[in-house]
């Protein structure tokens, strides 16, 4: 918006018991707000059975009992977030294994109402995490990362007894 920056108001003050005016220019600088969320989690809608979890719950979840499937819908959503001098206009979302955050598998994008979105993530070995960047009407930006720390992981093991349960912390 074309109020962020430097800007300034013209102040008058007078004084009608003895006729004096002072004019006063006061500065000030306007700085945009970024957007914020209090928690990013993820869910899982297979099977008709969703189960999900947030940040910092330490909880472990096998997903399956039979996996029937090679990849895993993850149901990604931004909780309470808001733009608390705007409107947020963009998610931009994506996740990535946990060893390499600069080597996104994929990305998402939804606009400002539309609080979440969903990968296919297929069930290999490893552990992958979930972020989001949100964008504001004044195109400032603000990582999920930033906010609240790692977001939800998405762990598969390499086990001998069932390699497709996937594990979820």
């Amino acid at each position: 918006s074309n109020e962020v920056g430097c800007q300034f108001v013209d102040m008058t003050v007078e004084d009608t018991n003895i006729g004096k005016q002072k004019k006063e220019r006061i500065r000030f600088k306007v700085i945009n707000s970024l957007p914020v969320l209090s928690n990013l989690t993820i869910s899982f809608l297979q099977y008709n059975n969703e189960s999900g979890i947030g940040f910092q719950e330490n909880n472990i979840k096998n997903i399956y009992d039979n996996a029937e499937s090679d990849n895993l819908i993850v149901k990604v959503t931004a909780q309470n977030a808001h733009d608390p001098d705007g409107n947020i206009a963009r998610f931009f979302w994506y996740y990535y294994p946990k060893e390499n955050p600069n080597k996104i598998l994929e990305t998402r994008s939804t606009p400002g109402d539309i609080n979440y979105t969903f990968f296919t993530v297929p069930r290999i070995p490893g552990e992958y995490m979930f972020g989001v960047k949100m964008y504001d009407n004044d195109e400032a930006q603000n990582k999920s990362e930033d906010i609240i720390g790692n977001g939800p992981t998405v762990f598969f093991p390499p086990t001998n007894n069932n390699p497709d349960i996937p594990i979820v912390t």
